[in-house]
Protein backbone atom coordinates (compact mmCIF):
# COMPACT_ATOMS: atom_id res chain seq x y z
CA UNK A 1 0.00 0.00 0.00
CA UNK A 2 1.39 3.37 -1.01
CA UNK A 3 2.28 5.85 1.73
CA UNK A 4 2.19 8.88 -0.58
CA UNK A 5 0.08 11.79 0.63
CA UNK A 6 -0.71 12.84 -2.94
CA UNK A 7 -1.07 10.63 -6.00
CA UNK A 8 0.84 12.20 -8.88
CA UNK A 9 -1.58 11.08 -11.59
CA UNK A 10 -4.55 12.61 -9.70
CA UNK A 11 -2.72 15.88 -8.99
CA UNK A 12 -1.68 16.28 -12.62
CA UNK A 13 -5.24 15.72 -13.83
CA UNK A 14 -6.50 18.41 -11.44
CA UNK A 15 -3.82 20.82 -12.60
CA UNK A 16 -4.73 20.18 -16.22
CA UNK A 17 -8.35 21.08 -15.48
CA UNK A 18 -7.51 24.40 -13.84
CA UNK A 19 -9.06 27.39 -15.54
CA UNK A 20 -8.26 27.27 -19.28
CA UNK A 21 -11.20 26.28 -21.44
CA UNK A 22 -9.43 26.29 -24.80
CA UNK A 23 -6.22 27.03 -26.67
CA UNK A 24 -7.11 30.70 -27.13
CA UNK A 25 -7.33 31.39 -23.39
CA UNK A 26 -4.19 29.33 -22.72
CA UNK A 27 -2.23 31.13 -25.43
CA UNK A 28 -3.58 34.42 -24.09
CA UNK A 29 -1.70 33.66 -20.86
CA UNK A 30 1.55 33.20 -22.76
CA UNK A 31 1.00 36.38 -24.78
CA UNK A 32 0.35 38.29 -21.57
CA UNK A 33 3.65 36.99 -20.20
CA UNK A 34 5.43 38.11 -23.37
CA UNK A 35 4.02 41.62 -23.23
CA UNK A 36 4.92 41.94 -19.55
CA UNK A 37 8.45 40.89 -20.54
CA UNK A 38 8.62 43.93 -22.83
CA UNK A 39 8.19 42.10 -26.14
CA UNK A 40 7.42 44.12 -29.25
CA UNK A 41 7.02 40.95 -31.33
CA UNK A 42 5.00 37.87 -30.35
CA UNK A 43 4.67 35.22 -33.05
CA UNK A 44 2.43 32.15 -33.06
CA UNK A 45 3.26 29.09 -35.15
CA UNK A 46 1.13 26.00 -35.80
CA UNK A 47 2.28 22.78 -37.46
CA UNK A 48 -0.34 20.50 -39.01
CA UNK A 49 -0.26 16.91 -40.23
CA UNK A 50 -2.76 14.75 -42.08
CA UNK A 51 -4.90 12.86 -39.59
CA UNK A 52 -4.97 9.08 -39.94
CA UNK A 53 -8.09 8.72 -37.79
CA UNK A 54 -10.53 9.28 -40.66
CA UNK A 55 -10.79 8.28 -44.29
CA UNK A 56 -10.65 11.92 -45.37
CA UNK A 57 -7.40 13.84 -45.61
CA UNK A 58 -8.06 16.20 -42.71
CA UNK A 59 -5.23 18.31 -41.36
CA UNK A 60 -4.92 18.59 -37.58
CA UNK A 61 -2.58 20.64 -35.43
CA UNK A 62 0.24 18.58 -33.95
CA UNK A 63 2.44 21.34 -32.56
CA UNK A 64 2.04 24.93 -31.42
CA UNK A 65 4.91 27.36 -30.89
CA UNK A 66 5.15 30.90 -29.60
CA UNK A 67 8.18 33.16 -29.46
CA UNK A 68 8.80 36.71 -28.36
CA UNK A 69 11.63 39.22 -28.34
CA UNK A 70 11.10 40.19 -24.69
CA UNK A 71 13.80 40.37 -22.04
CA UNK A 72 14.14 36.59 -21.76
CA UNK A 73 14.77 34.68 -18.55
CA UNK A 74 17.82 33.84 -16.49
CA UNK A 75 18.51 30.21 -15.63
CA UNK A 76 16.83 30.53 -12.23
CA UNK A 77 13.84 32.46 -13.56
CA UNK A 78 13.30 29.94 -16.36
CA UNK A 79 13.16 27.08 -13.90
CA UNK A 80 10.84 29.03 -11.61
CA UNK A 81 8.55 29.91 -14.54
CA UNK A 82 7.77 26.21 -15.05
CA UNK A 83 6.96 25.60 -11.40
CA UNK A 84 3.26 25.63 -10.62
CA UNK A 85 2.49 28.96 -8.97
CA UNK A 86 6.10 30.04 -9.37
CA UNK A 87 5.86 32.71 -12.08
CA UNK A 88 7.12 36.26 -11.55
CA UNK A 89 4.03 38.12 -12.83
CA UNK A 90 1.52 37.16 -10.13
CA UNK A 91 1.71 40.59 -8.45
CA UNK A 92 2.56 42.63 -11.53
CA UNK A 93 -0.05 45.40 -11.78
CA UNK A 94 0.90 46.10 -15.40
CA UNK A 95 -0.37 42.76 -16.68
CA UNK A 96 -3.32 42.88 -19.04
CA UNK A 97 -4.64 39.37 -19.53
CA UNK A 98 -4.58 37.88 -16.03
CA UNK A 99 -5.99 34.67 -17.49
CA UNK A 100 -4.83 32.36 -14.73
CA UNK A 101 -1.82 30.71 -13.15
CA UNK A 102 0.95 31.01 -15.67
CA UNK A 103 3.04 29.14 -18.15
CA UNK A 104 2.85 25.56 -16.79
CA UNK A 105 -0.89 25.53 -16.06
CA UNK A 106 -1.90 27.10 -19.35
CA UNK A 107 0.39 24.79 -21.31
CA UNK A 108 -0.59 21.45 -19.79
CA UNK A 109 -4.26 22.38 -20.09
CA UNK A 110 -3.79 21.85 -23.85
CA UNK A 111 -0.83 19.51 -24.28
CA UNK A 112 1.19 16.84 -22.51
CA UNK A 113 4.60 18.35 -23.21
CA UNK A 114 5.85 21.93 -23.07
CA UNK A 115 9.42 22.91 -23.87
CA UNK A 116 10.93 26.35 -23.28
CA UNK A 117 14.07 28.02 -24.60
CA UNK A 118 15.01 31.46 -23.27
CA UNK A 119 18.03 33.68 -23.80
CA UNK A 120 19.45 37.07 -22.76
CA UNK A 121 22.21 39.46 -23.83
CA UNK A 122 22.99 37.52 -27.00
CA UNK A 123 24.03 34.42 -25.03
CA UNK A 124 23.04 30.86 -26.06
CA UNK A 125 19.49 29.79 -25.16
CA UNK A 126 18.79 27.75 -22.05
CA UNK A 127 16.25 24.96 -22.23
CA UNK A 128 13.95 23.01 -19.91
CA UNK A 129 10.60 21.24 -20.14
CA UNK A 130 7.61 19.59 -18.47
CA UNK A 131 6.04 16.31 -19.61
CA UNK A 132 2.68 15.19 -18.20
CA UNK A 133 3.34 11.48 -18.79
CA UNK A 134 6.69 11.67 -17.01
CA UNK A 135 5.14 13.65 -14.16
CA UNK A 136 2.23 11.22 -13.71
CA UNK A 137 4.56 8.21 -13.65
CA UNK A 138 6.92 9.79 -11.14
CA UNK A 139 9.79 9.90 -13.62
CA UNK A 140 9.77 13.72 -13.53
CA UNK A 141 9.37 15.11 -10.02
CA UNK A 142 11.04 18.54 -10.37
CA UNK A 143 11.58 20.99 -13.21
CA UNK A 144 14.82 19.89 -14.92
CA UNK A 145 17.80 22.17 -14.40
CA UNK A 146 17.91 24.46 -17.47
CA UNK A 147 20.79 23.65 -19.80
CA UNK A 148 22.31 25.36 -22.80
CA UNK A 149 20.64 24.00 -25.91
CA UNK A 150 20.27 25.63 -29.33
CA UNK A 151 16.87 25.99 -30.93
CA UNK A 152 16.19 23.24 -33.51
CA UNK A 153 17.26 24.37 -36.97
CA UNK A 154 13.73 24.20 -38.38
CA UNK A 155 12.55 26.89 -35.96
CA UNK A 156 15.50 29.11 -36.66
CA UNK A 157 14.50 28.97 -40.32
CA UNK A 158 10.77 29.53 -39.88
CA UNK A 159 10.76 32.08 -37.07
CA UNK A 160 14.07 33.90 -37.36
CA UNK A 161 15.01 33.57 -41.06
CA UNK A 162 18.52 34.72 -41.89
CA UNK A 163 18.71 37.31 -39.11
CA UNK A 164 19.35 34.73 -36.40
CA UNK A 165 18.13 34.93 -32.83
CA UNK A 166 17.11 38.23 -31.35
CA UNK A 167 19.30 39.67 -28.58
CA UNK A 168 16.90 38.25 -26.02
CA UNK A 169 13.66 36.30 -26.10
CA UNK A 170 11.71 33.18 -25.25
CA UNK A 171 10.51 30.31 -27.43
CA UNK A 172 7.79 27.89 -26.26
CA UNK A 173 6.80 24.63 -27.95
CA UNK A 174 3.69 22.58 -27.20
CA UNK A 175 3.59 18.95 -28.39
CA UNK A 176 1.43 15.91 -27.54
CA UNK A 177 -1.62 18.10 -28.14
CA UNK A 178 -4.42 16.09 -26.59
CA UNK A 179 -6.92 18.67 -25.30
CA UNK A 180 -7.51 21.04 -28.20
CA UNK A 181 -11.09 22.21 -28.68
CA UNK A 182 -10.27 23.21 -32.27
CA UNK A 183 -8.19 20.74 -34.24
CA UNK A 184 -7.03 22.78 -37.23
CA UNK A 185 -4.48 25.53 -37.32
CA UNK A 186 -6.92 27.83 -39.08
CA UNK A 187 -9.53 27.49 -36.31
CA UNK A 188 -6.98 27.94 -33.53
CA UNK A 189 -5.55 31.06 -35.17
CA UNK A 190 -8.99 32.55 -35.78
CA UNK A 191 -10.16 32.08 -32.19
CA UNK A 192 -6.87 33.41 -30.84
CA UNK A 193 -7.15 36.51 -33.02
CA UNK A 194 -10.66 37.17 -31.71
CA UNK A 195 -9.76 36.73 -28.06
CA UNK A 196 -6.40 38.48 -28.09
CA UNK A 197 -7.74 41.35 -30.19
CA UNK A 198 -10.59 41.86 -27.74
CA UNK A 199 -8.46 41.62 -24.60
CA UNK A 200 -5.62 43.83 -25.82
CA UNK A 201 -7.40 46.33 -28.04
CA UNK A 202 -6.80 49.25 -25.66
CA UNK A 203 -3.08 48.53 -25.64
CA UNK A 204 -2.82 48.42 -29.42
CA UNK A 205 -4.08 51.95 -30.07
Amino acid sequence: MSGKFLQASVVIKSLRDSGYNNAASALGELIDNSIQAGASIVELGIIEEISSSTSRNNFVATEITLWDNGKGMSKDTLRQALQFGGGEHRNDKKGMGKFGMGLPNSSISQCKRVEVWSWQDGLPPRYTYLDVDEMASGLLEVVPEPEERPLPVEYLRTHFSSSGLTESGTFIRWTKLDRLTWKTGRAIRSHCENLVGRMYRKFML
